[in-house]
Order: C-alpha cells, then sequence, then structure tokens
C-alpha cells in the first residue's frame, strides 16, 4: 500500500512539476523585466494565431483515422460537459451579486485550459496514447467552450441592448484560429482516410512524404506552443489589482478545480457502469485535461469582447491558474493510484 502511494506521489510530481517549471519561469522573465506588457500581447498573438492551430492540426493528423475516433468518449464527455454547465448555471443564479457576474461564473465552471496545460498534461500522464485522447475530445470541446462562452456572456452582458445573435456565435466558431486548426486537421485526415491504402493497410497519399518540408515545419511549430504559452500563462501571474468579490473568487476556484472534476468523473463513472466505454489510462489522462485543469486564459478575451465582470474574471484566470499546481498533483495522484495500476 505504501509502495503503491509512493509510486502514484512520484508520478504526479514528475507529470506537473516540468508544467511548473515552465509557468515559473515566465513568471520570473515577467518579474525580471524581460517579458513587458508589450511583448506577453504579441507572444500570446502569435501562439494563439499560429503555433497552438499548428499543435492542434498536428494532433488531430497524427491520429490513425476518423473510423478510429472513440467516439462513445466523445458522445459521454459531451453529456458530463451538459451537466457541468447545468451545475454553473444553478451556481450562478445563487451566488452572482450582479446580472455581469454570471456568465463569468458559468463560464468559469466549465471552461478549462484545455488546450494548452490540458494537452500537455494528457501527453505528460500518459505519452502519445494519453495525447491522442486528449486530441479526439479537442474538436467538440473547444467548439463547444467557445459557443457557450459566447451565448452566456451575451445572455449575460452588462451592455444595453446585446442580444443572442446566432449569425454572430457562426461568424465567432468559424473564424476562430484554433478551430480551423481541428477543422483542417480533421478534413486532412478524412481526405488522407477515403485516399486509396496499400497492401500494408498504409494510405498511398500523407502530407508527411507527399509535402515533408511542410509536415516539418507544421510540425516544429506546434513543439514550441505548449511550452511558450505555459511561459506566457506564467507571465501573467501578477499581484492582483483589480477589485472583485472574494467569496465569488474563492467559490469559483473550488468549483473549477475541485467541484467540476468531481461532477464531470462522476458522470463519466457512471457512464462506465452502463457500459458505454471503460476508463482505461489513456482516457482518464484526457480527462483530468478536460476536468481539472484551470480557467483558459481565453476567458479573460471573451469577457473583455463581450462584456461581463472583468475584475472577475481576471482573477479566476489568476487564483485557478496558481492554485491547480497544488490540485493538479491530488488528482494525478489518485489516477494514477486508482486507475493506471
Amino acid at each position: 500500500m505504501l509502495g503503491h502511494m509512493l509510486e502514484s506521489f512520484i508520478f504526479a510530481f514528475n507529470a506537473v512539476t516540468p508544467m511548473v517549471m515552465l509557468i515559473g519561469l515566465g513568471y520570473l522573465i515577467k518579474k525580471w523585466g524581460i517579458f513587458d506588457a508589450n511583448t506577453e500581447r504579441r507572444l500570446t498573438k502569435f501562439l494563439f494565431n499560429y503555433a497552438i492551430p499548428a499543435m492542434m492540426f498536428v494532433n488531430v493528423y497524427d491520429m490513425h483515422g476518423i473510423r478510429d475516433l472513440p467516439f462513445n468518449l466523445i458522445g459521454a464527455a459531451v453529456a458530463a460537459l451538459a451537466v457541468v454547465v447545468v451545475c454553473g448555471m444553478v451556481l450562478a443564479h445563487f451566488t452572482a451579486e450582479r446580472r455581469n457576474q454570471k456568465g463569468v461564473i458559468i463560464q468559469m465552471t466549465y471552461r478549462s485550459n484545455y488546450s494548452v496545460i490540458g494537452l500537455s498534461l494528457a501527453s505528460a500522464l500518459y505519452g502519445a496514447e494519453g495525447l491522442q485522447m486528449g486530441a479526439a475530445l479537442q474538436v467538440p470541446v473547444v467548439v463547444l467552450f467557445n459557443m457557450l462562452a459566447v451565448v452566456f456572456l451575451t445572455i449575460y452582458t452588462d451592455r444595453e441592448g446585446a442580444e443572442v445573435d446566432v449569425r454572430a456565435i457562426l461568424h465567432g466558431i468559424v473564424t476562430n484560429p484554433l478551430i480551423r486548426g481541428l477543422f483542417l486537421g480533421a478534413l486532412c485526415l478524412l481526405i488522407r482516410d477515403l485516399m486509396p491504402h496499400t497492401s500494408a493497410g498504409e494510405p498511398v497519399f500523407q502530407l508527411s512524404k507527399a509535402f515533408p518540408f511542410l509536415f516539418t515545419f507544421l510540425r516544429n511549430l506546434s513543439t514550441a506552443a505548449s511550452p511558450m504559452m505555459l511561459v506566457v500563462l506564467g507571465s501573467q501571474i501578477n499581484d492582483p489589482t483589480e477589485h472583485a468579490s472574494k467569496k465569488l473568487v474563492v467559490i469559483g476556484v473550488l468549483m473549477r478545480l475541485v467541484g467540476t472534476p468531481l461532477v464531470g468523473f462522476a458522470v463519466m463513472l457512471g457512464f462506465q457502469s452502463l457500459g458505454v466505454l471503460t476508463l482505461t489510462p489513456a482516457i482518464i489522462s484526457a480527462l483530468i485535461a478536460f476536468f481539472a485543469s484551470p480557467s483558459a486564459a481565453s476567458s479573460s478575451i471573451m469577457v473583455d469582447a463581450i462584456g461581463g465582470d472583468r475584475a472577475l474574471v481576471h482573477q479566476y484566470t489568476l487564483w485557478s491558474t496558481v492554485f491547480s499546481i497544488f490540485t493538479l498533483f491530488v488528482w494525478c495522484s489518485l489516477a494514477h493510484y486508482f486507475f493506471f495500476s
């Protein structure tokens, strides 16, 4: 028993610590004056528009094929997300002090930093298999995260005359660089699957063989995405300067890092008991990334663009990132102890 616990501790330490060190490096770089606000904005723009979309494209394209996608996992994860959203709506109804805080609270409840910390964590926990499962969830997760954010922030905006604009929502989805990277990867994967295959089962057309210079460029660009985004994320950790309700910050961060994972995993365990899927270590790795990672930095961008309590969302992003260093360690340890044996 003690040996198993120690093994789980070492496993979680080795998985989480490298990401913590990158975040810490970003914090120190900002503190030492190597990064300024302008550099931070430019790097974020570069990562959001180029590096992360390339990473998503490569992750999707590296899958074996469309037919091998775990549709049972995707369906169960979307259902769990729906339950989490309902919990967020209830939480917002009973805790929000002003209308413009409700959309922020709901977004905090369901929206994790899946595209940055999440995929890095899935890979760290279970290597290529964990990353593959994480990549399989990318398309529905990123699309739903962005769509739901636009809907709830618009409904509860503090800007007069605002209403839910379906066309604006669709335009935001189509023009989102992250979603474009996902869909281009899925489209190229589908085309590869539809092409003739050799007797050994290999597709006759592959980007890596037909255009090796292009695929190498995309892979190199994608490799830079996760570590650089973690560094930039660390540079955004500063002493809070904006006033926000301490009660709402504590409740929101606890929900993001503890409540949402508990609800999400309860739903997924329910699906396992019904025989819908089996929670393998690779799937658990992706689900920890999905449910337990901190609030996405893009949450603040959405609130700034649409409307809402800016101080509250900034505090959510800050403190959920800081305390996720500890909670992710706990979730990884528990996952290894109960599922990885």
